[in-house]
């Protein structure tokens, strides 16, 4: 468990406690329980905020009227991706359909042109990207490929990539 995740886990073993412990004290057959209020925010988690890639802006997802999936880098690494295809495996309407490039099919419609990387068209003839560098990885779904020009009406997979740091950082695994 990482260290952002364990405010969370107190506050629901809290409730959890606090749950049995009313439905104790009340054995004369009142199921009244009292309001527990739970907040908590994570800066980083499974569930993305904000996505460039239906509107090519930083608006926040709930507020996008398409069908926009982001899977952020926290995944990625749990799940110890290699590669794209890999990632998007579990993106409804979604299937890689070559062993060696990153060639999706989206909603029945082959990507051939609807690969990006932070929103610049990724060329036809390119082999599959370093995981290493990604921070996310966003397939929109739909017309909102049509944003990009002229490309499959499927969708298009944006592989966003991490941003520079001002303070070196190294890691191992």
């Amino acid at each position: 468990m990482t260290l952002h995740h364990k405010p969370l886990a107190a506050a629901i073993l809290g409730a959890c406690s606090a749950f049995t412990y009313a439905q104790q004290a009340t054995g004369d057959g009142d199921k009244t329980l009292p309001t527990i209020t739970i907040t908590g925010a994570t800066e980083h988690g499974y569930v993305a905020a904000q996505a460039s890639a239906g509107t090519k802006t930083d608006t926040p997802v709930l507020e996008t009227p398409m069908a926009i999936q982001v899977i952020p880098l926290e995944v990625l690494g749990d799940r110890q991706t290699l590669t794209a295809q890999e990632a998007v495996k579990n993106v409804s309407g979604v299937q890689a359909t070559s062993q060696f490039y990153d060639f999706f099919q989206i909603r029945g419609f082959f990507t051939t042109g609807g690969r990006f990387r932070d929103g610049l068209q990724l060329p036809d003839v390119y082999g599959g990207v370093d995981m290493a560098f990604v921070d996310s990885i966003e397939v929109a779904k739909g017309p909102t490929s049509m944003l990009y020009g002229r490309i499959e009406p499927g969708g298009l997979v944006n592989i966003v990539t991490k941003k520079p740091q001002a303070a070196a950082a190294y890691s191992l695994e």
